[in-house]
């Protein structure tokens, strides 16, 4: 998602779709408890008019097992968070915001306006601490890492304590950290992709499921869907 801020106040929200167009989320995202309608500390000259802050909206452990278990009620099981996330933020009303709160991690922060504040930062760790001082709040875990040796781990750490975590982590993403470096590694790139980020997937688990249960259901077009009560049965 998209945040466009001017001067110090959300303007709007938008998807980022297909990378050409998205959807506006403007009266969905203002719902979301977190995600600040004005800015801290954005009285000085320094700050730009135009701030754009790019993140994600997550589904918090504790919200999306209430939705499951609410959903369950009703016949229609569901095991993805995704699908469960998207079910609410698309939904034709913001009840179910409410109802199962949703949170923005912000990532990145960029302006199009010369000589503001932003031209002074030199690390990724820098934009990050900027953000968090506007208001946002950024991913729970950072590691800045200067030895290469001890990446790895690091990844494993975060690997084994990821069901303490209050949101879904799948996976890491590793980044240069100084802006600069980030540059010469992209000009030398041969596509567009970020040559200065790797994004790595954590092993999924494998698990032993059991039907307990089918349920027949109609879905917008009229066609007859089945959803499935599955037990771990995993040892």
């Amino acid at each position: 998602v998209v945040l466009v801020y001017k001067e110090g106040r959300l303007f709007n929200a938008i998807s980022r779709g297909d990378g050409q167009s998205g959807a506006d989320l403007t009266h969905t995202v203002s719902t979301i408890i977190n995600v600040p309608t004005a800015l801290n500390a954005f009285e000085t000259e320094l700050h730009p008019d135009g701030l754009i802050i790019r993140g994600d909206i997550v589904m918090p452990t504790k919200s999306y097992k209430r939705y499951v278990s609410d959903m369950a009620e009703k016949g229609d099981y569901l095991d993805d968070s995704i699908r469960a996330m998207n079910r609410i933020v698309y939904h034709e009303d913001n009840s179910l915001m409410i109802k199962y709160p949703l949170t923005f991690l912000a990532r990145e922060v960029l302006s199009t306006d010369p000589g503001t504040i932003l031209d002074q930062m030199t690390t990724h760790t820098s934009c990050v601490e900027y953000m968090e001082m506007l208001g946002f709040q950024c991913l729970p875990t950072r590691i800045v890492e200067s030895d290469i040796n001890t990446i790895n781990e690091n990844i494993n750490s975060i690997y084994q304590q990821r069901s303490s975590f209050p949101y879904p982590i799948l996976g890491v993403t590793i980044r240069a950290d100084n802006i600069k470096v980030q540059e010469e590694m992209q000009a030398e790139a041969s596509s567009n992709t970020r040559a200065w980020e790797i994004k790595l997937l954590y092993p999924m688990r494998r698990l032993i499921m059991r039907v307990e249960d089918i349920n027949w259901t109609l879905d917008n077009h009229d066609s007859i869907m089945p959803s499935f009560l599955l037990l771990d049965t995993t040892n």
